[in-house]
This record gives C-alpha cells, structure tokens and sequence, in this order.
C-alpha cells in the first residue's frame, strides 16, 4: 500500500526473491549502483556513516548517511543528509526505513521515508523535496524490480 502524506512517503513492492536476497541488493554497494544508480559507501551496522553519490539530469548530490538499526535482512534505518558535510539530524534529515517482509518464496519490500515535518526547511524546499521523492521512490522501486529480475 503506497500512502503519501506532507510528513512521510510510504512506497512497497513485492519482490520474486527471499529476505535474504533482497538484503543485499539493498546494502552492497555494486548492486546499489545497479538499481539506485548512485554511488554508495556505508556499512548496513547500526551506529556507522557513510556517504551516497546521487546522479540526477547530469547533477551530483553528495549525501551523509547514518545508519540507526539494521537487522538483517528484516530492517534498515538510516538518515541521510544532503550537502554532504552536514551530519544527518532530525532538523536536517529525513528518516528512511526499509522492511524487508517474507511472504512464502517473495518479499514484500516497505520504504518508509519521514520526518519532513520536522526538518528546518522553508515551506517551498519542503514541497519539492516531497515531490521529488514521492516519484523517485516510485521509479527506483520500479528499478529494483526489474534488476532483481535479471539476477
């Protein structure tokens, strides 16, 4: 079920392949790069940062990422902050969730992108920010689909 609201992005897909599998498209960096076309550098650890490399219409978005939990290959939480230099915070920062749910041999796949009622943005950056990654979570959703079915 795919809800939208001005705080939160609620997209899900189900994917013809175990947890398991599904996990490591989501956290290795090679297959990041294959459906999300950025370039990724974190650990899937609670506690842990690193840095996400966005392309979009010939444009770099350098991002922070702070991993909050992780458990594998049920749950993954992490804030992500963009310019990079910045260290992801709730006034910064939104919060993304992925569920990873195992439904007989497929995997219903839940992201959950929030906190942008929180974030200290003007009401403009907000509304685009919202749009922007309301149809982005659509098509890299879409992307994951289908690269997990060339695997």
């Amino acid at each position: 079920m795919d809800t939208i609201t001005t705080d939160a992005i609620t997209r899900e897909v189900t994917i013809d392949a175990a947890p398991e599998t599904v996990w490591r498209i989501l956290t290795e960096p090679e297959h990041i790069f294959r459906w999300w076309f950025a370039k990724a550098e974190f650990e899937p650890v609670a506690g842990t940062n690193g840095h996400i490399l966005f392309r979009v219409g010939g444009r770099s978005y350098p991002t922070e990422i702070a991993v909050l939990a992780a458990d594998a290959p049920s749950f993954l939480a992490l804030r992500w902050c963009h310019p990079a230099g910045d260290a992801p915070t709730e006034l910064n920062s939104t919060l993304v969730e992925f569920t990873l749910e195992p439904i007989g041999g497929q995997t219903l796949l839940r992201v959950v992108e929030s906190g942008l009622s929180k974030v200290d943005w003007d009401a403009d950056t907000k509304a685009a920010y919202l749009d922007s990654h309301t149809e982005g979570w659509k098509h890299h959703l879409r992307d994951l689909g289908q690269y997990m079915a060339w695997l």
